[in-house]
């Protein structure tokens, strides 16, 4: 099942990926379950696949090993497709312009070295697939050197990263954008203020026990109500929280050339002016508490698709990603996170216009938000772009659902 069998010629060659290694994959491994999961709970049990026209959910992700088949199927292929036909018998997998045009920039040595190499694990979050390879590739990227003779050229970074694959349609898709910049979450900045809180902490102090929910207020008179996915995404949840309510120490730089956070002020939850180093030109950073969201500005995310705040901040630590099978992007008003690299974001959110399918294992849902309230939002935002004014998050105030 490693490629044996397969036509000879560019034109056999394409068709064979275009067609073929969707069905190998299917067949290898996915249980002929062609459909997305999208009870919202994240079953992961036992492919138990619904008729496409049943309308029940499908209760099934794939493991982990149907990702590592995937690319054995796409090794024993790589191993034998000719130059010319390479790039376009893998390009239906490349899932965005981004990925093809990265692709294409690359050497045929380079991309058959990409896809040879032997997958050693597997991990998964969601329905995204970061596999990692036994033996780093690498290349063979070549050009001509000032003696006309073959010198040969650094191989792509990509090459010695793990692969990130999505997937969808019944197949997965390599995603080479992802993999260039996937990096492991970094480390918080050693301080004894820049500590992390847990959610059981961030929610101690708000009466109730059932699942929390978040009233965010904007400076225009609309309140959106969010519920909060506490149970998919509890670091994400805990980190809006507590950034929301001045829970967590935020770092903020101070001086001729800086403001003054996005709250506009520079004392601590108790009143007190923080004190920090001098990173030269009279300017400092510090760490205090107070609402970070509070008098951000709202702004286009996500190709229009989204509003966000937090975009143009930075709290001083970053969140990991919190990814769920059966939580998607598949209506409005999902209140989503976006990430600064994958793995991690940094507590930068969007409300979503409508379902963003393209987001799904990008960015963690961390709660869904009224229709009402989210389409008076987008509303109102439209009509201060046209206006030139500003729309800013006025506060943020959290309760328990019953």
């Amino acid at each position: 099942m490693r490629g044996e069998g397969l036509p000879h010629g560019a034109r056999a060659l394409k068709t064979v990926a275009i067609v073929g290694l969707p069905v190998v994959a299917i067949l290898l491994g996915l249980g002929g379950c062609d459909r997305l999961p999208e009870d919202r709970r994240g079953h992961s049990g036992e492919n138990n696949a619904a008729s496409p026209h049943s309308g029940s959910a499908v209760q099934w992700r794939p493991e982990g090993l149907d990702a590592v088949r995937f690319l054995a199927a796409v090794h024993g292929f790589a191993e034998r497709a000719p130059d010319a036909s390479l790039l376009a018998a893998i390009e239906p997998f490349l899932k965005t312009s981004v990925c093809r045009r990265m692709a294409g920039a690359m050497q045929p040595a380079d991309i058959r070295a990409l896809l040879s190499r032997k997958p050693s694990s597997v991990v998964i979050k969601g329905l995204r697939f970061v596999v990692s390879f036994a033996d780093p590739a690498g290349g063979a990227s070549a050009e001509m050197g000032s003696g006309g003779d073959a010198a040969p050229a650094p191989a792509p970074a990509i090459l010695r990263q793990p692969l990130v694959l999505f997937y969808s349609d019944g197949t997965f898709r390599i995603d080479l954008d992802a993999s260039s910049r996937l990096r492991p979450v970094p480390p918080p900045e050693p301080s004894p203020q820049n500590l992390t809180i847990g959610l059981d902490e961030a929610l101690a102090d708000i009466p109730g026990t059932g699942s929390p929910a978040a009233t965010i207020s904007f400076d225009n008179g609309i309140a959106v109500k969010c519920t909060l996915f506490s149970d998919s995404a509890p670091e994400n949840v805990a980190a809006f929280v507590s950034l929301a309510r001045g829970l967590r120490s935020t770092r903020m730089t101070v001086g001729p050339d800086h403001g003054a956070g996005p709250a506009g002020d520079v004392s601590d939850a108790a009143g007190q002016t923080p004190t920090g180093q001098d990173n030269g030109g009279g300017s400092f950073s510090s760490w205090a508490k107070r609402p970070w969201y509070d008098g951000m500005v709202l702004g286009r995310a996500l190709g229009g698709a989204a509003i966000s705040f937090g975009r143009t901040s930075d709290p001083g630590f970053m969140v990991p990603d919190e990814f769920a099978a059966g939580v998607r992007h598949d209506r409005p008003g999902l209140l989503t996170t976006l990430p600064e690299r994958p793995e991690w974001g940094n507590g930068a959110v969007a409300i979503t216009r409508g379902a963003i399918r393209e987001h799904d294992d990008r960015g963690t849902i961390i709660g869904a938000c009224d229709t009402e309230s989210t389409t008076r939002l987008f509303s109102d935002f439209a009509a201060a772009e046209r206006e030139k004014r500003q729309v800013l998050v006025q506060g943020i105030t959290f309760s328990r659902n019953p």
